[in-house]
């Protein structure tokens, strides 16, 4: 093995340790940059990621009467993919999240339910990301209404920036809240979602 030994002769400019302090010098300020741009990119990132959490806009969604509609005899109709696809291009156009507040959430199944019936109407993968609590506003010893329910989800939800409400019933026990009422859009049953009701949706966001 060889070993070198740098050496500077009396009055030559070389000086080796004061070159080494230089590089420990420079080699720190290196450091030091790579830290705080590394730093800078983690608090801009995580600005942006809450920014973008902070600005989540959510549609309340019901079902039966909404996407599909009630006949005479007040029996929901078959498959009819128009109110879906109404939906669907206000939900994309205006970046909703999809809440379900129907009553189809209080089977199990509900999400497959739900995802079959948007599929089946020509709507892959809605952006359906929870639903609200069951209050049992269905016992007539509840004091609990739809909109009750709507907000507890909203209070445990500080992220939500906007919302709305689409329903066909504003009537006990599916009754809102009044502080809901200028974010409800009132669908008629026995038409589901209309053109004029998607319009009204879209002037919420």
């Amino acid at each position: 093995m060889r070993c070198w030994m740098i050496t500077a002769s009396p009055g030559s400019t070389f000086a080796p340790q004061k070159s080494l302090a230089r590089l420990h010098v420079a080699g720190l300020f290196c450091a030091l940059r790579l830290i705080f741009f590394n730093i800078t990119d983690i608090i801009c990132g995580t600005e942006y990621i809450l920014k973008e959490v902070k600005s989540v806009k959510v549609l309340f969604l019901d079902i039966d009467g909404v996407l599909r509609r009630f006949n005479a005899e007040d029996a929901p109709v078959g498959m009819e993919p128009g109110p879906v696809w109404r939906l669907r291009e206000v939900v994309e156009d205006c970046n909703l999240k999809i809440v379900i507040s129907s009553d189809w959430r209080l089977r199990k199944d509900w999400r497959e339910r739900v995802l079959k019936f948007m599929g089946i109407c020509g709507w892959d993968n809605p952006p359906i990301i929870d639903c609200t609590p069951n209050f049992g506003i269905w016992d007539p010893n509840s004091n609990f209404c739809r909109g009750d329910e709507v907000q507890f989800w909203l209070d445990t939800h500080t992220e939500v920036k906007s919302f709305a409400i689409l329903d066909d019933d504003n009537e006990d026990p599916i009754r809102f809240l009044p502080s809901q009422e200028d974010r409800f859009i009132l669908v008629d049953f026995k038409k589901a979602l209309t053109s004029d009701n998607a319009n009204a949706l879209r002037s919420l966001f």
